[in-house]
Parts: C-alpha cells; structure tokens; sequence
C-alpha cells in the first residue's frame, strides 16, 4: 500500500547526512526500558551494571583515572558493536561534519596532507586566501602563528587555520630552493566548489564531475547544465566516480534535474522493515528527457551517488558505466545528546524506486576490510598488499558473477533486470586498466609529487614555463630516473622484497626493522673464500636486478612522462584547476566508452531497452 508522499525537500534546517534524516531528541526511557539487551536482561539492569563497575574502577584503580576519558571509551566500546557509521561526536567532531556537509567555512581555502612528515599543500583552491597569498602545491607549511607543526595531524592543523572570517593567521612557508618565509592571510568564508570541472567533450557532449554532495551541489550542477545546453549539448556525462556522497536533500535535487516529476527517488526501511518515506521528485526536468545520458560510477561512488544512480537507472533514464559502487546505503540520523555533544546512529536503510537495498551487508560490519567509505587496505597482510590491481580485478570480476547470480533479480521501469545485494551494479561495466606495478610503487612512495616539486625551481631558473604547452623533455625524465635512486625508491617487487630479506640474512645489507636477537638468531655467516665469492655473485646479482628495473622503468616512459606532466601542471595551477581537471580525462577509459555509446544512439537505446515506439513518446515527452 503506497504511503503518502514525502517531499524530499522540507525541513531543510536541520542536517541531512546521507543518507540521513536528522530528528530531535532521543528514545525515551518508557520505549528503553521495553527492550531488552538479550532476550531476558532488562536493559536497565545493564545499565546498572555498568554504573557500578565505572564507580568501582573510578574510586578503587590502582591509579588516578581521567572520568572523561573512561566515559568516552566506554561510549566508543558501546556503539563499537554497531556498524561504522555509528559514532559519538564532540563540540569539534561535530563542527567538522558540518564543514564537510554544508560546504562553508571561514579559512584559508587549501587541501593540506602530511607528507614525509611534514605538512604539506597539496593544491590551493581557486579564487581563494590562499592562492591569492601565492601558496603553492608542495610548499611546506613549518608553524602556524610560531606554533611548529612537528609531529602535528593535518585536522589538527587545519583546526589552527580556520577561525572566523576576517582575522588573520601566519604561516612559515618552506618551498623547494628558497628560505622560509612568513606569510600573512586573512580568513574568508570558503565555498568549497562540488563542481571542479564541466566542459563540452565534443561539439555535443556535455560532461559534469561532481566530487561531492554539498549543500551548493544541485545549484551547481543546474548551472552547468545550462552552460552546456547554451553551447549545444545534446547528450551528456553526469561523473559521479569516486564520490563518497553527502547531503540527502542534494541527492534529491540533483534526481530531478533528470527524472520526470513526480517520480521516486529513493525510499527508507527502518528496524521495523516496512517503508518509512517515500522521496519523490517536485519539478520537471532540467534535461529534457530526450537527451541521452550516461552516469559514471566506480568503487568510490558511495551513498548520495548511489541513490542517484540507482534512480536514473531504475526509470531507464539513463546508463550507468563503470564500475560497481561501495554500497553504503544506510540513513544515519544525528541526535542532540546536549548543548555540544551528537551522536550519529544509523536508523534506517535506503532502496532505489525498483526496491534494491543500496547498503551492501558487509559494510553493516563494524572492522571489515572495507567499514568506511574511503577503500583503505592498510590492514591487509603483505601477500595481499603486493598482489597487483589486475589480479585484485579478476578476483572482483568472479565475485561479481557469483554476486549477481545468486543475488535478487529486480526490474526497471523498461524491464531490464537489475540485481540487489547492495550497491549499483551498472549497466555496462568497464574497468579501468590496471598501472603497471612498477608505476603503482612510484605513485605509492609519492614520487611523482615530490620530484615536481624538487626539479619546479630547476625549471624556473631555466625559464621554462609550466603552461598549457608543457612537455616532459628526455632531460626531465633522466633527471627523474635519478631522483629515484637518490630517494633509494623500493619499487616493492616479491622479487626485490624477497632478495632484500637474502641479503639481509647473509649479513649483507641492514635492516632496522628486524630486533638484533632475531638477526642474529637466523642470520648465516660465511668466512674465508666462501664469503668471497658470495660477495661477488650478490655484486653480479644487484647489477642485474638494477638492469632489470631499469629496463622496466624505460618500458614504461610514457605512461611515466604522462603523470609527471600531470604532476608539475597540478604544481603550477592547482588541481581543481579547469585545464588539469581536462587533461586528466584523456586518456580515461571509462569516458571513452561512454563517448562510444553515445555516438551510437541504436546501441545506447538498445542497452536502455528502448523500442522505437517507447522512443518516439519518451522524444514528444
């Protein structure tokens, strides 16, 4: 029985975190005490358990205990055996999910990392304190007004620079080849643009990346359509890959730019499990519906993107290409604990208008190898880290099949069949080729971005521009080859790995890493003409174990050259600049075969499962 309708679009006040629905208060003590912890402890009997047991450690551990801290873990161990997205925020935990989703903060207007242990820039937003101030893309940041940063978080660091607009901060800039410098900025209210990049790909097709679902997200992408449709687009590419997702209500707006009106969007089941709302789209298309469009989707794409995608292609609107996204598909709701404290409790979980649950059930799994949005396999053992990207895809390809062989078949609006089991399977899949290794190790050790910045004042001094025309000379590429032997670069091989571990149990390379009982309790030594000529068969061994990476190194010089270019460009302009953004597209293989479809209208509507008599009405639509 169909509920009555919910507008997606009310209640804007409060905080939408997708999937999230932000309502007051919390469960009153009536509705606590009718639910039990097991199925015969009353909760309040736990709770009194544990009242006794804070009381006893507070007045009876053997040393003093901080209250504060013994509560926070406490909590933290309570909501730890729930899923991921469930946690307990402080005043500042609370300030930050706020930045990040209503996209406007007073700052300086910089993405900031640690890099070799020192705070880096990464890229100064365009337009912005910081850029105008002339910071550039690998300065290091030494002290924010005299207070070093040694040793300290980049949020840490980021909390020190952002304060109220107009005030001021200085920084002690390091760059490459010069003194540190003083740096005075004033703070500004920063928009931080959801949009880094939209263009005409052709004389027809539009493209629009989306990085994030903030609250001026909708707005944007509106205004990009419109740019577009004034310069002819007639079919477009609406990039969603590597999107973690954001505000629930910008979900929505974002839908009816595409959707017919009055169309559903996406729809909640709490604990209960039967619907609780129903999101429906309000205002007619701002692409007419004629207009083909094609929606792209990765590993990365995870929430607000997946409630899109799903919608588009649910209703046949469109295609989605790439790759299969997260599956994190669940409502998290942020109630008020007191004046300054929140809690972020996921109540609910999201389907598409076909009924798929978008949450993948593993990501329900507090510690599984996946439990945040962002992939991080900092957990896998070593086997598994060295195993390369094409085997991890082979791997993700047979699960895949399995998945949507066993998982539940759904239908779309044209009949096409769809599978549940969480995340958006898309409708055609095109992974991207994996880098050769040798290029992953580089791009790991963060090579590329630190010889742009050690070799940019090399450039300056011989007054070769970093524009537009920019070209990686057989100079620059040498010059790299070498920085990577100054920077002994570990290329991270199971071969090289393995012969490092030979030499260093043959007590004939060091490594600190191993305790010196444990070396000297495995360690094997040789004297006299043995000693001798193994040490002239390792010598014979390096030189060809250097040969061979130098061989592959050569092998791979263009695809080198291509992200060094990259590099030094993302060094001159920043990354969210428009001219980085479209380079960066050319040689992308997801867009080209989005490109392919496009220019074959019988194969994408064939693919939509479009018939000619269902065309002609969609085209008077």
């Amino acid at each position: 029985m169909k509920k009555k309708k919910k507008n997606l679009y009310s209640g804007m006040a409060a905080i939408f975190i997708v999937g999230a629905v932000v309502v007051g208060g919390i469960f009153d003590s009536a509705t606590a005490k009718s639910r039990n912890v097991s199925g015969n402890e009353p909760f309040y009997e736990w709770l009194s358990v544990f009242e006794r047991v804070v009381q006893r450690v507070r007045f009876g551990y053997v040393e003093e205990i901080n209250d504060s801290l013994l509560i926070r873990k406490a909590i933290d161990g309570a909501l730890g055996v729930l899923d991921p997205h469930t946690t307990f925020f402080d005043q500042r935990d609370y300030e930050n999910l706020r930045l990040h989703t209503e996209g406007r903060y007073g700052g300086l207007g910089m993405l900031i990392s640690i890099r070799n242990n020192v705070l880096t820039i990464m890229s100064p937003y365009e337009g912005t304190p910081a850029e105008r101030a002339g910071l550039r893309s690998g300065d290091r940041i030494l002290r924010i007004d005299g207070m070093t940063t040694r040793g300290m978080s980049s949020d840490r660091a980021a909390s020190l620079m952002r304060g109220t607009p107009g005030t001021t901060v200085v920084l002690t800039i390091q760059r490459e080849g010069q003194e540190q410098n003083d740096v005075k900025i004033t703070r500004e209210i920063i928009n931080i643009k959801s949009v880094p990049y939209a263009g005409l790909l052709n004389d027809s097709v539009g493209y629009i990346r989306l990085n994030s679902f903030s609250q001026t997200a909708a707005t944007e992408v509106a205004r990009n359509i419109d740019s577009l449709r004034a310069l002819g687009m007639r079919s477009l590419i609406f990039d969603l890959r590597s999107n973690p997702g954001g505000l629930l209500n910008q979900a929505g707006e974002i839908s009816e730019l595409f959707l017919k009106r009055e169309s559903l969007v996406v729809f909640t089941k709490g604990r209960a499990g039967v619907r609780e709302q129903e999101f429906f789209t309000r205002r007619d298309p701002h692409v007419p519906l004629d207009k083909p469009l094609i929606i792209l989707v990765n590993r990365g794409s995870a929430s607000a993107s997946e409630i899109v995608a799903g919608a588009v292609q649910d209703w046949d609107r469109g295609l989605v290409l790439g790759d299969t996204t997260f599956g994190k598909g669940s409502v998290q709701s942020v109630f008020p604990i007191d004046e300054i404290r929140h809690m972020k409790m996921t109540t609910a979980f999201y389907y598409t208008p076909s009924g798929r649950c978008i949450n993948r059930p593993e990501n329900s799994k507090r510690n599984s190898d996946e439990d945040e949005d962002e992939y991080d396999n900092s957990s896998l053992n070593e086997a598994d880290k060295l195993l390369d990207d094409e085997a991890r895809a082979t791997a993700a390809v047979a699960k895949e099949t399995a998945d949507t062989t066993e998982a539940e078949v759904f239908f779309t609006q044209n009949g096409r069949r769809v599978f549940g089991g969480g995340g958006i399977i898309p409708d055609t899949i095109v992974r991207v080729t994996p880098l050769p290794y040798i290029v992953q190790r580089i791009f790991a050790n963060d090579m590329f971005f630190r010889f742009a910045n050690f070799y940019y004042p090399v450039l300056e001094s011989q007054n070769t521009p970093v524009d537009t025309n920019f070209v990686i000379t057989p100079a620059i590429i040498t010059s790299f080859f070498n920085f990577l032997d100054s920077m002994q670069q570990d290329y991270g091989t199971f071969a090289d790995r393995k012969y490092r571990d030979f030499k260093v149990y043959l007590g004939l390379a060091q490594d600190t890493t191993i305790d010196s009982a444990t070396l000297n309790m495995h360690r094997i030594t040789f004297s006299g003409e043995d000693s001798t000529r193994l040490n002239a068969l390792v010598a014979e061994l390096d030189k060809i174990m250097e040969t061979n990476r130098n061989a592959r190194l050569k092998a791979e010089t263009e695809i080198i050259s291509r992200h060094l270019r990259n590099a030094f460009l993302v060094r001159a302009f920043g990354q969210d600049n428009a001219f980085v953004q479209r380079q960066r597209l050319i040689y992308d293989e997801q867009l080209d075969a989005a490109l392919k479809i496009l220019g074959d209208r019988e194969k994408y509507n064939a693919l939509l499962g479009i018939t000619n008599a269902a065309n002609q009405r969609r085209t008077r639509r």
